[in-house]
């Protein structure tokens, strides 16, 4: 990209910018597409300034430089799947709404299906919580937010005929998410090579992450700047020139980077 300086400089834009369009988005929320896009980019920030922090330790630490380089790749196939989600909600104007209603009332889903694989367990942990006085009135409340929206969120597999709550608020997997937006050669390209980072895969921990040196925040930036390039758009958002000019120089395509 540039000179340490000038990356360092570019990096504190990219980060006043994400402070900028998070304060101007969460100030003008007013339907369900704008606040799970918000919450998108509200997770895509944290993640853009943990990436940051390994970079510059994988830069100072030879020793430790390739080890680190895996949780820097980790966090990208992290921020990846944030860009895909959003990009979903984001793709088709005239389900936004509906798509972001989708995200949002998945929360209720969460809380109902944690609670009781938790508590279904005999550890002292669970025990704990079991034993609870706010248990009652704790599960009654999931249990009422969840009697509400588990309609929209049942799968009726052929093979067993069975009614079950699918594992993610959209349908399908991530890759059939890609292909909606326009992205499946990303996905193959970055979030599946990513994967052995993820996973402590066996090539990873030998080599070290696949996406090294600069390319690591370069990506990341890409991907934050383009949820919030769809925040901007989609709430009509009013936001600084300078958060424009970076917003714009990362959209394109990092396959052709």
């Amino acid at each position: 990209m540039g000179t340490l300086q000038e990356n360092q400089v570019i990096r504190g834009r990219v980060e006043s910018m994400l402070q900028e369009t998070l304060t101007e988005a969460y100030r003008n929320i007013r339907c369900a597409s704008e606040q799970s896009l918000c919450w998108f980019l509200f997770r895509g920030a944290g993640t853009w300034k943990s990436i940051n922090l390994l970079y510059d330790a994988t830069e100072a630490d030879t020793a430790w430089g390739k080890a680190i380089s895996n949780d820097c790749g980790a966090l990208l196939r992290t921020l990846w799947d944030t860009f895909i989600q959003a990009g979903y909600v984001f793709a088709d104007p005239a389900e936004r709404d509906a798509r972001g209603e989708l995200y949002l009332n998945y929360l209720a889903v969460e809380k109902h299906m944690q609670s009781l694989a938790v508590v279904a367990l005999n550890t002292k942990f669970s025990q704990q919580i079991a034993s609870s006085p706010l248990r009652v009135e704790g599960e009654k409340d999931n249990q009422r937010e969840f009697d509400k929206v588990k309609h929209k969120y049942e799968s009726n597999p052929k093979a067993s005929g069975k009614t079950t709550i699918r594992k993610h608020w959209y349908r399908g997997d991530l890759r059939s998410l890609s292909k909606a937006i326009g992205c499946e050669n990303e996905y193959i390209s970055f979030v599946v090579s990513l994967n052995g980072s993820t996973h402590a895969g066996p090539s990873a921990i030998k080599y070290g992450c696949p996406i090294r040196g600069e390319s690591t925040w370069v990506f990341a930036a890409m991907l934050v700047c383009r949820i919030a390039r769809m925040v901007v758009d989609n709430g009509a958002l009013s936001v600084s020139s300078d958060a424009n000019e970076i917003i714009n120089a990362f959209q394109q395509d990092p396959l052709q980077f």
